[in-house]
């Protein structure tokens, strides 16, 4: 491989940890029910779409 995979999992954690707590509109390419939400942290400490 050509380390591709890593980069994108390294963003994927950078823009999740920042995401949340600052409350992006995060965008769903793949989901045409929900294109887009807010995600939060709920009590199981799993991240969830806000209401």
């Amino acid at each position: 491989m050509n380390g591709a995979p890593d980069v994108w999992v390294g963003f994927h954690v950078w823009a999740t940890r920042r995401a949340i707590p600052e409350k992006w509109l995060v965008l769903f390419t793949h989901d045409h029910h929900t294109p887009m939400a807010k995600i939060e942290i709920n009590e199981k400490g799993k991240p969830s779409i806000a209401p």
